[in-house]
């Protein structure tokens, strides 16, 4: 029985082993399972299936939580629109962005209703397909937050709140309002880390995906940036050449091969403009330590050439058309890179932003924050700014007698003319005079004409005799310098003169008034437009040149006809300005050649 008891023992084992595998061991599985892949893009910009549904399949990483506990849920496209009296946002939860923005008080260059009515000017709008204004951009390329759908939240009436959770657990929610001024967007941009690891991110904020253009030939959105020096002293860069707080700036057609990125010491808004506005993204005093540059850049805008073609009636084969197309194809875009950050476990952080979009003009520039952020300095009008600002205000008031804006232009150059009159009489009076006193002249010239130095003492002496001031015909011209180039300034920028019409064929007071279509192209212009106004006014100056009295200096004869020239090179110069502008050059001429055979006939009797 002994010698039995091992094989009982293994006989036993081997029966309870069976038993064990048969009912309560776990089945083992035939093949082991596929390790997780890692994000997978779908086809399309960041990462769209085709309908707009973003597909990802986050790596398992075992020191993370289960990836599902962050998965960002698949919503549909939900539009949502802002309003007040002066802007109208259409805000999309693609990309938690702006599709377009609508300035309703100005009117687009192009587009036109089936009544054939002009449309609201939609000054930011979806340029390139995809590239949306307020959208924010993974500085790594990875997460499609400008793309995916973000989830709507509730939020208090005027704002719209959108919520998308990375992968990892980044939770970031954004906010968008309008106000508390007329012309402002704000923005609040909250980020949570919600999972147990510290989690680095860099993160870039599209402030204008590109301004609507300008219809006026020659201009061009440009970009701007505002730099405080000491606390005090504010430029703002906006030109083709020279420094500022970026170095030096470039126009447009440079930007295109290269992006602009501003060194941040300093800067506190960027800006994309054009000649009548003005887009800029202003971070909050407390948060601009977080921006660490600014940038901009061209981007292309085939529709705006086609739209233009389509205005002027110019055909493809058209060899201007090659030259609109060369550079009317860009707009500028303008984005705040932020600082790279790693937010701690539960961390949670806040930034506000406000983006200005309107007028270069002075109450919208400066109405409440703006004013203290100097977006005022973006309205230059050079040297003689102060005299600019009085001038405009007159014109404002003229426009209130007359409402309508050429006869304010109008008024104002003869109110601006009468002011100066007793400048101009002197000047006018001194120089008849002298013409009066050329034949003594030529006798001292010819009594000296070895010792000229003799001539000059001479002719100084008799000139004094007879109570003339040789320069008393040249100082009051340059002390009228100031206001006219103070004046031109102001016509030549101001918003106001914007798609007013005068009379007749002149039904844009900012555009060349454009009275018909040459068959050929105007030397030096690339273009077949009449306009007949600067060849006018051309005219009328050549005439108040060549009526002008004559000096009995003979540098200053020289000097005389040099002038007559002038007319004809400025005039040409001028061939495609604004038609305001031309209207007050070729009204203050008429005016100076009726003033001058005012003063001949009843001061010089």
């Amino acid at each position: 029985m002994d010698k039995l008891r091992p094989v009982i023992a293994i006989v036993l084992c081997l029966v309870i082993w069976g038993v064990y595998f048969k009912f309560f061991a776990p089945d083992t599985p035939k093949s082991q399972p596929k390790k997780p892949t890692p994000t997978e893009i779908g086809k399309g910009p960041g990462g769209t299936n085709g309908n707009g549904t973003i597909v990802e399949k986050p790596p398992v990483d075992p020191a993370q939580p289960p990836p599902a506990a962050f998965t960002h849920p698949v919503v549909a496209v939900d539009n949502t629109v802002l309003e007040n009296e002066v802007l109208r946002v259409e805000i999309t939860n693609a990309g938690a962005s702006v599709r377009r923005l609508i300035l309703k008080a100005y009117k687009d260059p192009f587009e036109r209703d089936e009544h054939g009515n002009r449309k609201d000017l939609a000054f930011l709008d979806e340029f390139q397909a995809g590239f949306r204004s307020l959208s924010l951009r993974d500085s790594a390329g990875v997460l499609p937050l400008d793309t995916v759908n973000w989830e709507t939240l509730e939020a208090p009436a005027g704002e719209v709140k959108y919520r998308y959770t990375t992968p990892d657990g980044l939770r970031i929610v954004k906010t968008i309002g309008l106000g508390p001024e007329k012309h402002a967007v704000k923005l609040k941009l909250e980020v949570e880390n919600i999972s147990e690891t510290p989690l680095a991110r860099g993160l870039e904020l599209i402030g204008a995906a590109g301004i609507v253009q300008e219809a006026s030939g020659g201009i061009y959105p440009s970009d701007a940036a505002g730099l405080w020096r000491d606390g005090k002293t504010y430029s703002v860069d906006t030109h083709s050449s020279g420094s500022g707080c970026c170095g030096p700036s470039a126009p447009l057609k440079d930007l295109t091969a290269k992006m602009r990125e501003t060194d941040l010491a300093g800067v506190s808004w960027n800006a994309a403009v054009n000649k009548y506005f003005v887009c800029a993204i202003i971070p909050r005093p407390e948060d601009r330590a977080s921006v660490a540059k600014f940038r901009s850049w061209a981007i292309e805008f085939k529709a705006e050439a086609k739209r233009k073609l389509e205005h002027e009636k110019i055909s493809r084969s058209d060899p201007k058309a090659k030259e609109l197309l060369d550079w009317t194809v860009n707009t500028v875009a303008i984005s705040a890179v932020l600082k790279d950050r790693t937010w701690q476990k539960g961390e949670k952080s806040s930034t506000e932003w406000v983006i200005f979009a309107g007028p270069k003009e002075t109450d919208a520039l400066n109405e409440g924050r703006f004013k203290d952020w100097r977006l005022g300095d973006l309205l230059d009008f050079g040297w003689f700014g102060i005299i600019s600002k009085l001038l405009l205000t007159i014109m404002g008031w003229m426009h209130f007698v007359f409402r309508n804006w050429g006869l304010a232009v109008i008024a104002l150059v003869l109110i601006v003319r009468m002011c100066i009159f007793p400048i101009s009489k002197k000047a006018q009076v001194s120089m008849f005079r002298m013409q009066k006193l050329q034949p003594q002249l030529k006798v001292i010239q010819e009594r000296y004409k070895g010792d000229p130095s003799r001539v000059n003492a001479e002719t100084m002496k008799f000139m004094k005799e007879q109570g003339v001031n040789p320069i008393g015909g040249c100082l009051p011209l340059f002390l009228q310098l100031p206001i006219f180039l103070g004046l031109y300034n102001a016509l030549l920028s101001d918003i106001h003169l914007r798609q007013q019409p005068f009379f007749g064929w002149i039904n844009d007071l900012s555009q060349p008034d454009h009275l018909a279509n040459l068959p050929f192209s105007v030397p030096m212009h690339a273009t077949n437009a009449f306009n007949l106004l600067p060849l006018v006014m051309m005219a009328t100056w050549f005439i108040q040149a060549f009526m002008a009295p004559r000096s009995p200096d003979p540098q200053m004869a020289a000097q005389q006809k040099m002038f007559m020239i002038m007319p004809l090179v400025i005039g040409w110069m001028m061939y495609m300005s604004p038609s305001g502008l031309v209207l007050y050059w070729l009204v203050s001429t008429a005016w100076g050649i009726a003033e001058q055979q005012y003063i001949k006939r009843t001061y010089l009797k």
